[in-house]
């Protein structure tokens, strides 16, 4: 069948697409038809107070955001994504880490090499041991939890020493003024089928 081109009403007469008659493809079969990678479902947690932790335990956790899911199938994968504003780790806090973990599993860290701390984010630094300059820390991790019960993920530090302090959503020095701000944090669980 030939073009047929309608300036009337702008449409192309005479296409044909596989050569399918016309219903036979529906919203139903391209539905199904795309199903791999796609979101089934998203939750949040989030913090706009400040969180702070002027004393610690050497190698305990601490839990700055939760967040649970539970997934369809436990074939699908759980999406993270986190954002934490203003990151204070002070003087003396020199073996701080930020950890994602599933449940208590830790997730997201590099491989055990000697004596290295494992962390998702390593928040010490230079800059921070001598000053307690502020930073913001965001990432994302892709989760193969294999479940299908409800699964709680945390966004934890840890201070390996427990001789120092941090806290998140200010800045590092308090005063109350317009130099200084608070900021939110967020985590977010996408499951994203298989």
């Amino acid at each position: 069948m030939a073009l047929v081109f309608n300036g009337s009403n702008n449409t192309i007469g005479g296409l044909a697409v596989g050569g399918l008659p016309d219903g036979t493809v529906d919203a139903d079969m391209l539905a199904s038809s795309v199903t791999t990678g796609k979101i089934l479902q998203v939750q949040s947690a989030e913090l706009t107070s400040v969180y702070e932790r002027t004393s610690v335990t050497g190698g305990t956790y601490y839990d700055v955001l939760t967040c649970d899911i539970q997934p369809a199938s436990s074939s699908n994968k759980i999406l993270i994504q986190y954002h934490l504003g203003q990151v204070v780790a002070f003087g003396g806090t020199d073996k701080i880490g930020m950890q994602l973990r599933r449940g208590t599993t830790n997730i997201a860290q590099g491989d055990a090499a000697g004596s290295r701390n494992r962390y998702t984010i390593d928040v010490q630094a230079w800059d921070i041991q001598q000053a307690s300059r502020t930073k913001n820390l965001s990432g994302f991790w892709i989760d193969s939890p294999s479940s299908t019960s409800s699964i709680t993920y945390r966004v934890s530090f840890i201070d390996q020493n427990g001789d120092g302090k941090f806290c998140i959503g200010r800045s590092e020095d308090d005063t109350d003024d317009s130099v200084h701000a608070r900021t939110p944090s967020q985590l977010i669980l996408m499951e994203v089928s298989a």
